[in-house]
């Protein structure tokens, strides 16, 4: 069971990284304003990061309750 967790956790970091990717193009070649740019991506990065860790802390968790 901890093995499909994990590759779904796989799966989703591969989501994430390639959205990731589609949003920075996005919002460099149709300009943002510099300010809210920087603060998008940060607050999208900062809050997808964190939501990454608790999803892994979350599996580790759970594979320890096993």
């Amino acid at each position: 069971m901890s093995t499909i967790l994990w590759t779904g956790f796989l799966f989703l970091i591969a989501g994430f990284l390639g959205f990731s990717l589609i949003l920075i193009h996005h919002w460099g070649y149709y300009g943002i304003k510099n300010n809210k740019k920087v603060f998008a991506k940060g607050l999208y990065f900062v809050g997808a990061v964190f939501l990454l860790i608790i999803v892994g802390v979350s599996f580790m968790l759970y594979e320890t309750t096993l």
